[in-house]
């Protein structure tokens, strides 16, 4: 199975503007939560 491209630049910074919380995030993108958490970690998304 192919991996769907995400604009993960995008997806931060919406999550460093927006004061959203990760589920939010995950909900307004349609990725899995623990997708974006992984990723979020990884990167020390603040």
């Amino acid at each position: 199975m192919k991996r769907p491209h995400r604009d993960w630049a995008k997806i931060r910074a919406h999550y460093e503007s927006s004061g959203e919380s990760l589920r939010q995030l995950a909900a307004r993108f349609d990725i899995p939560e623990r997708t974006v958490s992984r990723r979020s970690a990884k990167e020390g998304w603040q």
